[in-house]
């Protein structure tokens, strides 16, 4: 972990990539690996044909962590912050979620937002983060730890409260969002099959929100490899919602914040440091 923060903060344009075996024993110090900004974890393959196995799961991982330069320029309508802010409209009613999702270089890039978030509104926040299931719960009580208060992977059924941050800590099962009978938020797991190769995935959680919200939310697609959020995004934008995404000079791997912009449903494109202000700006109606 100290070569890795050394890494980090000596040499930023390196994503570093964790090989380990994958063992209950590891887990905790893999989340935290992740946390301090690990681009990706690859689980040691055993067994005959494992050098082979390795080698292809790297391979891939190097294509999606492709530079910059040969990434397409994705088509679709984007406006610039300021642009972004000016456009949100006055402040009616509740603002009364914000929904985030992430995947490869997400978790610091999550946290960093989750702890500015709670700094500014007691607005609930959803989160589907691309992980491991082994690590779904390491992460969680990761994030207890550093932004205090209700972090957690909600119950079937749990109301959603102001302060609360409910994130997809099941590895069989989709989070989304519902009306209870009463009119408020509620989070719901889905066993449907996985989406993109994932479960938890963005996209249900995206589209639910959409369904229960409305225009009264926000959403979120962090850095991360693939197309999962796009279509929720669309969701989103088409029931009224702003979308923020995070841009590709900060992302380890736009895809994707890039897919979000290339299905028109972006609103903003902003650095991942600055994430936190554009949904707060949001969320006061500016």
């Amino acid at each position: 972990l100290d070569l890795l923060a050394w890494v980090r903060r000596e040499q930023p344009e390196v994503a570093p990539i964790l090989v380990t075996g994958g063992t209950s024993s590891t887990a905790s110090t893999e989340v935290d690996a992740l946390v301090l900004g690990a681009a990706a974890l690859i689980l040691k393959p055993s067994g005959p044909g494992a050098a082979q196995e390795l080698a292809s799961q790297l391979e891939r991982t190097f294509a999606g962590l492709q530079t910059r330069a040969q990434r397409p320029i994705p088509t679709g309508p984007v406006l610039s912050t300021k642009a972004f802010l000016r456009k949100l409209p006055p402040r009616r009613g509740q603002r009364e979620l914000i929904a985030i999702g992430a995947s490869t270089g997400g978790p610091p890039v999550v946290l960093k937002l989750l702890q500015e978030l709670r700094a500014g509104t007691q607005t609930p926040i959803v989160l589907a983060q691309h992980m491991l299931e082994q690590h779904l719960g390491y992460m969680i009580d990761h994030m207890r730890r550093k932004i205090g208060g209700t972090v957690v992977s909600p119950e079937e059924g749990q109301a959603i409260e102001p302060g609360g941050i409910y994130v997809a800590g099941r590895g069989d099962a989709h989070l989304t969002v519902a009306r209870s009978a009463a009119g408020g938020l509620v989070c719901r797991w889905s066993a449907t099959p996985p989406e993109h190769n994932c479960r938890p995935a963005v996209d249900p959680l995206f589209r639910s929100v959409a369904a229960a919200c409305g225009g009264c939310c926000v959403g979120v697609v962090a850095t991360g490899m693939g197309c999962d959020g796009a279509i929720g995004a669309k969701h989103l934008k088409d029931a009224g919602a702003s979308v923020v995404v995070q841009d590709e000079e900060s992302s380890v791997v736009w895809g994707m914040p890039k897919a979000v912009v290339a299905a028109g449903a972006a609103d903003a494109v902003v650095p991942g440091d600055r994430l936190a202000k554009s949904v707060l700006s949001w969320i006061e109606g500016y």
